[in-house]
């Protein structure tokens, strides 16, 4: 990798990518394509609320919408009952994937969890925000990269019930990282997974999410633009955990204007290392210019040494120099180095 960092990477002002075409697209699920957060936020409260006093042996405050926004929003769901049982200072035993909904242990508590939302789910059905589903048929149709990533083990379920099982390319979801032994958010190991499935770089993609974890996820996976979706009064925490921009709609963050299609792969040349002894010839190849002004490529922010060189250059401006070579006068020119 090369010393200088891309100035696209960790930007904080969303201004900063105003010129940057992005190449793919990643969405969480639930608070951004489907409003199924409010589902999530419904079955964990069911759940607390029923066993908090059972745990504690005393009575303890009932689980708020700042409880979930706090410790349990874009988590799988045994770290989320691991973060509210340690926000609340309490213990109970991390038990095995196979304990059921009754036993009072990380993985029994997370089943009941997921019975709860199953019946909310089954009672509710599920709701798609219009303008993500407009903006994901959009790319899809211009031919832009979408990803679905989601720590929630429900995620193909619900995607069915919502008709959009086949809008991405790429789905990820808590099952998957199970499986694939995927760190959850926020870690950012699924968005990492999901990027490379697309074949895209994290710098070159946007990660939209709704989720301080997921924000977290994004950020320290050095995606080039993270944008937060906030539907009530989460802003300032989303805007602080990394998000370059943060909206209420997804209409009024103008995706469609930050994105581009990939490159036909034979007319693209890239290099995806940095080799000191062929920068020379690469800052050759990639130079640019139209007939009247030429510039020889360079890495943002490097110096002139014995590895980069610089340049620009204009048509009919030049050195002029005379020689002796052994005897004769031999002239030459050569394009000047313009300041």
């Amino acid at each position: 990798m090369h010393p200088f960092e891309n100035p696209f990477r960790h930007g904080a002002e969303a201004k900063r990518h105003a010129l940057r075409h992005f190449r793919a697209t990643l969405f969480d699920m639930d608070g951004v394509v489907t409003d199924t957060a409010r589902v999530h936020a419904q079955a964990w409260k069911e759940l607390f609320d029923a066993v908090l006093e059972q745990i504690a042996g005393s009575a303890q405050p009932e689980f708020t919408d700042s409880d979930y926004l706090s410790y349990v929003d874009g988590r799988p769901r045994e770290e989320g009952v691991r973060s509210l049982l340690a926000a609340r200072s309490l213990q109970v035993p991390e038990g095995t994937h196979d304990d059921g909904p009754d036993e009072l242990t990380i993985h029994g508590l997370a089943a009941r969890k997921q019975g709860f939302f199953e019946a909310v789910l089954d009672r509710d059905g599920v709701v798609v925000f219009d303008t993500a589903a407009q903006l994901i048929s959009q790319f899809s149709a211009e031919g832009i990269p979408t990803a679905l990533v989601t720590s929630s083990r429900n995620g193909r379920e619900v995607l069915r019930r919502a008709g959009l099982i086949d809008a991405f390319d790429v789905i990820v979801d808590g099952t998957d990282a199970q499986q694939l032994g995927l760190g959850g958010k926020p870690k950012p190991d699924m968005f990492l997974y999901a990027a490379d499935q697309l074949g895209v770089e994290p710098q070159d993609s946007i990660v939209v999410e709704d989720a301080v974890s997921g924000v977290q996820a994004a950020r320290s996976g050095n995606f080039g633009m993270v944008v937060g979706v906030d539907h009530g009064e989460d802003a300032p925490r989303l805007k602080r955990s990394g998000a370059d921009v943060v909206v209420s709609d997804l209409a009024a963050a103008k995706l469609q204007t930050r994105t581009t299609r990939p490159f036909d792969p034979l007319w693209v040349l890239a290099y995806d290392s940095f080799e000191p002894e062929e920068e020379s010839t690469r800052e050759v190849l990639f130079h640019m210019a139209n007939g009247y002004w030429g510039t020889r490529a360079s890495y943002p922010g490097t110096v002139a040494d014995a590895t980069h060189y610089q340049g620009n250059y204009i048509a009919g401006v030049f050195n002029r120099l005379t020689t002796d070579l052994m005897g004769k006068s031999v002239e030459t020119e050569h394009m000047v180095n313009i300041p």
